[in-house]
C-alpha cells in the first residue's frame, strides 16, 4: 500500500542535550496520518484517512546537545539554556524568538558550532509546529553550519539531518528526503536516545510504504530506548505512541490502538514538553479509531478539536489540514449535520485549489527492510 507521507513516527521535539543533563525534551521528527490511495471512484472517507495520520505523529527531530564533543562559549549554552527553559514550560515561541536573538549575537571562534545548534533547534521547533517548509530552510543551514566544524563531527549532523529527512517527507519531496536519509544512514549513533530518534525515523519511513510489521517492531525499539533513558512518559514517547496506534487502526487492531492512543493521552496531560500539534495529532487518531467503530459523535468530537489545535498554530502543513478537514466533514455527514458538513468539504476544497497536492508519496526506496538496530 502507498501513504501519503507526512512523518509518522518520528523524532519531534529535538531539544539540547547538555552535559549534565542527558534528559532534555527532543522528539522524533515523524508525527503523521497517511492517506492511502482510494480506488477509482470511491470517495476519500475516514478510512482513507488513516494513514495519513500514520506519519503525521513520529514527526519530529531533536534538540542538537551540548557535549564534548562541540565545543561552543559560555555565551552560547547560556543562549541555548535559556531556550530550552522556556521549551520545558511549554513556551516554544518564546524558545524561538531566545533563539532568534542569540543568532544574531554569534561570533567567535567557536561560531559554526554555536550557529549550527541554534539553527538546528529553531529547525525543530518549526517542525513541532508543523511548519515544514521552514524547518527545512533551518535545517540545511544547521548542516551547514555544522559542516565547517574543525575537526568535522559527523555525530553532531545526526539529528538536523533526522529534521531535514522528516520536513521534507512531510511535504511530499522524495527524493530530497532520500537525499538526506542516505546521509543519515553514514552516521553511527553513539547514545540511547540517538538510536531512539532513528528506530522512531525509521519506523515512520516503513510504515509510510506499508512495511506495517518492521514498523511496529521499529516504533516498539524506540519506546523501548526512550524508557531506558527515563523518558517513557514524556512527549518523544507519546509521539511514537501515536503513530503506534495509527498503524494498529489500519489493522484493525482496535483494541491495540485503544491501549497506545490512551497511553499517549495520559502522557500529554501530564507533560511540559508536548506541543500543540502533538496533541491535535492524537486526537485526529483517535477520530479515525471513533469512525471506524462508527463511533461518530465522538469522531465529531475529537476532529473538531483536533482542527481547533491545528489552526491555532501558523503555517501549519496543508496535508495535514486536508485529513483533518476529510475525517471531521465525514463525521459532520454521518451524524446528520449537513450544513456544517458542507461548509468544511467547501473550506477543503478551497485548499486543495489554493495548496494542489501530490498526497500519494512512494518512499519504497528510502529504506531497505532490516532488523533493528542492537543497543
Amino acid at each position: 500500500m502507498k501513504h501519503f507521507s507526512p512523518i509518522a513516527g518520528a523524532p519531534r521535539n529535538i531539544f539540547i542535550q547538555i552535559l549534565r543533563a542527558p534528559g532534555v525534551l527532543w522528539r522524533v521528527v515523524l508525527s503523521r496520518v497517511v492517506m492511502p490511495v482510494m480506488p477509482a471512484g470511491k470517495k476519500p472517507g475516514i478510512a482513507t484517512a488513516i494513514v495519513v495520520l500514520a506519519v503525521l505523529s513520529v514527526s519530529r527531530g531533536e534538540s542538537q546537545g551540548l557535549d564534548q564533543t562541540l565545543a561552543v562559549s559560555s555565551e552560547c549554552t547560556e543562549w541555548i539554556l535559556k531556550a530550552m527553559a522556556h521549551v520545558e514550560a511549554g513556551l516554544l515561541t518564546d524558545a524561538d524568538a531566545e533563539l532568534a536573538a542569540a543568532l544574531t549575537k554569534v561570533e567567535n571562534d567557536t561560531a559554526h558550532s554555536c550557529t549550527g545548534l541554534i539553527l538546528h533547534n529553531m529547525a525543530t521547533i518549526a517542525s513541532i509546529s508543523g511548519r515544514y517548509a521552514e524547518g527545512e530552510r533551518l535545517a540545511l543551514r544547521s548542516i551547514a553550519a555544522l559542516e565547517k566544524v574543525d575537526p568535522p563531527n559527523p555525530v553532531a549532523l545526526l539529528r538536523p539531518l533526522l529534521v531535514l529527512t522528516g520536513t521534507r517527507l512531510e511535504q511530499g519531496n522524495k527524493s530530497g528526503a532520500r537525499s538526506a536519509f542516505n546521509r543519515l544512514k553514514e552516521i553511527r549513533p553513539e547514545q540511547p536516545h540517538e538510536r531512539a530518534m532513528i528506530h522512531a525515523m525509521t519506523g515512520t519511513l516503513l510504515h509510510s510504504v506499508g512495511d506495517r510489521q518492521q514498523a511496529e517492531v521499529e516504533f516498539l525499539a524506540a519506546l523501548d530506548a526512550w524508557t531506558e533513558i527515563g523518558r517513557g512518559e514524556m512527549a518523544d514517547a507519546g509521539s511514537v505512541l501515536t503513530s503506534l496506534g495509527s498503524l494498529y487502526i489500519e489493522e484493525r487492531r482496535f483494541e491495540d490502538a485503544q491501549r497506545s492512543v490512551d497511553r499517549a493521552s495520559a502522557i500529554f496531560s501530564q507533560t511540559t514538553d508536548a506541543a500543540p500539534i502533538d496533541r491535535s495529532k492524537l486526537l485526529g487518531v483517535r477520530g479515525v479509531l471513533h469512525a471506524r467503530r462508527r463511533e461518530w459523535p465522538s469522531a465529531e468530537k475529537d476532529f473538531r478539536d483536533a482542527l481547533s489545535l491545528a489552526d491555532g498554530q501558523p503555517a501549519v502543513g496543508t496535508e495535514y489540514i486536508l485529513f483533518l478537514l476529510t475525517g471531521f466533514a465525514e463525521a459532520l455527514h454521518e451524524n446528520h449535520h449537513q450544513q456544517e458538513a458542507r461548509g468544511i468539504k467547501a473550506r477543503a476544497a478551497a485548499l486543495r485549489r489554493v495548496s494542489p497536492l501530490n498526497t500519494v508519496v512512494d518512499v519504497s526506496d528510502l529504506v531497505a527492510r532490516r532488523k533493528p538496530m542492537k543497543k
